[in-house]
């Protein structure tokens, strides 16, 4: 398992412009002949932005987005003493805002949103996602900047990634830039204050400086559109961080737009992505499907007891190679196939044990507890 802790802070108490211009030199015969040359007109120059230039103007748009949240506890005396702070993100003019789950988790704080004109605004935490670390907030007003979400199922290895946030719970807006380093990492991260740990699934890894006080901040691409949230880093590298790919985010909006809550559904059980390295090790019959497993170092069972999964008669060791016809592979995990669909729905796996071929095995899916799963 990693040793991966989130992004989110525990408080104690001139450019230069690029000019292109094409000229010509006038040219004569020699004598004695004479001959007229008519002379190309001259075009304007043509002043075009540095790469330089382009990136400062793409931050200058994205910053009035960008919010710092500061979770307080009123004392007996009256007095606030700060516990947390992190960071998030306005989706929607009318003040719809996107952060982590563990930014806003504690229900026993109050929570403040700093804009970065010095505005600040109580903030309400609407809906928490039992599955992503992503949660839906408002604050009041209206016409508020928005950033445009991305697309992450177009991201690509290399791409440039931008990240900002309220770096280490004191600079806020801090602005980092790296690439994407790797896509579809499954990590387990801790919450330092709350002793918690979770599986993160389908992360997009990053070299953009991520730092405590990071979580719930956008991930740029080079448009200026959001393609993730912060979330993590890991504690043992320098350069390795990773954010939930914003397509997540976009579902958990619709769902919550649909039901006033954030519904996933799910099968009940953890797996590990088989990749040629897993078949080996595991010397497995497939080098794709999920391996159903509950990892190396196990924060539960692989399959939830009386979940869809168990109630199907699917155990540890099983290969999940199809989810109604379609294949678990690359970037099409499992994850990603389920959540195509919602509770109540019945799917079709395609299951193989013991090496032997894949049969079809029929699951209904229940929805996520509201409390998540342990």
């Amino acid at each position: 398992m990693l040793n991966l802790v989130y992004s989110k802070r525990w408080v104690a108490v001139a450019a230069v412009a690029t000019v292109l211009l094409f000229t010509g030199t006038a040219w004569a015969a020699p004598k004695p002949a004479a001959v007229s040359v008519t002379k190309p007109a001259v075009k304007p120059a043509t002043t075009l932005l540095s790469d330089e230039e382009q990136f400062i103007a793409l931050i200058d748009r994205a910053l009035p987005s960008v919010v710092s949240i500061v979770g307080s506890r009123q004392n007996v005396d009256g007095t606030k003493t700060l516990v947390t702070s992190g960071t998030a993100f306005l989706v929607d003019p009318k003040g719809l805002i996107l952060t982590n789950r563990h930014v806003v988790n504690d229900t026993s704080l109050t929570y403040t949103a700093y804009l970065s004109d010095r505005r600040r605004y109580q903030a309400t935490v609407l809906s928490k996602d039992p599955l992503d670390d992503v949660a839906i907030v408002r604050i009041p007003g209206d016409k508020l900047p928005a950033l445009t979400l991305g697309d992450s199922d177009k991201i690509r290895i290399g791409q440039t990634a931008i990240a900002i946030g309220n770096s280490l719970g004191r600079y806020q807006n801090t602005v980092t830039r790296g690439i994407v380093s790797g896509m579809g990492r499954s990590i387990s991260a801790s919450n330092n204050g709350a002793g918690t740990v979770e599986t993160l699934d389908d992360v997009i890894q990053t070299d953009a400086a991520i730092n405590p006080g990071n979580s719930g901040g956008p991930l740029l691409n080079s448009r200026g559109e959001v393609i993730g949230i912060n979330t993590a880093i890991e504690q043992q590298g320098r350069g390795v961080g990773f954010a939930i790919p914003i397509n997540e985010a976009k579902t958990a909006l619709t769902s919550y737009q649909k039901n006033q809550r954030i519904v996933r559904p799910y099968l009940g059980l953890r797996y590990l992505s088989i990749t040629p390295d897993i078949q080996d090790a595991r010397q497995l019959a497939y080098d794709y499907g999920a391996l159903i497993d509950a990892g190396d170092q196990p924060i539960g069972p692989a399959i939830v007891l009386n979940g869809p999964a168990d109630r199907a008669g699917l155990r540890a060791g099983n290969i999940i190679v199809s989810v109604n016809g379609n294949l678990v592979r690359g970037s099409q995990t499992l994850r990603k196939l389920i959540q195509r669909y919602k509770p109540g729905d019945m799917v079709t796996l395609y299951v193989a044990s013991s090496g032997m071929q894949a049969v079809p095995v029929k699951v209904t899916l229940d929805e996520v507890p509201a409390a998540g799963l342990k």
